[in-house]
Formats: C-alpha cells, structure tokens, sequence
C-alpha cells in the first residue's frame, strides 16, 4: 500500500495554510503600519490646524484692502473636527506612496 500520494496531498494543504497565514500576518502589520502613521499624521494636522488658528486669530484684517480681495483672501476657514482630522490622515496615509511602489 503505497500511501505517498495521500502525504503529498496533506502537505499540499499544510503548505496552503501557512501561505494563508503569512498573508493574514502580512496584511496585519501593514495596517498596523497604517494605524500608527495615520497617528502621526493627525497630530502633525492638529499642530498646524492649530498653529493655523493661531495666526489667523492674530492678524488682523487690512480696513485698506480692495473689496475683491477681502472675499477672498481674508475669509475664514472651516475648522476641521477630530474625525474630519482623522479621515484626512488615513487618506493622506492610504494615498502617498514612493514612486515605483
């Protein structure tokens, strides 16, 4: 009873579940990978959200400037909330690639 050809088949399907996993593995620490430079990213947002702020709440508005200008170069913006920061990052994260990647 030659029963090699029921091994290989076994091995086969072992060799399939371990490149299954290695795949699993490797989406996982790609969005882990995601997950912490989206991090980085928002707090980056929120410093210069707020920095932002900051400097348009100190200068003033030119009295002097034409009307056409005034609309706009000197309008407000709309301040981002938290999860508008949030879904900035992870786009700015899931779309900047190296080129050749």
């Amino acid at each position: 009873n030659d029963y090699s050809k029921w091994e290989k088949l076994a091995d086969e399907e072992e060799e399939e579940e371990r490149r299954e996993k290695d795949a699993e593995l490797s989406r996982a620490e790609f969005h882990e990978a995601c997950r912490e430079e989206q991090q980085v990213v928002e707090q980056w947002l929120k410093r210069n959200m707020r920095d932002l702020l900051k400097s348009a709440q100190s200068t003033p508005k030119d009295p002097h400037a034409p009307p056409e200008l005034i609309r706009n170069s000197q309008t407000s913006f709309r301040r981002a909330g938290k999860e508008d920061l949030r879904v900035l990052s992870m786009l700015m994260v899931l779309s900047h690639f190296e080129e050749g990647e």
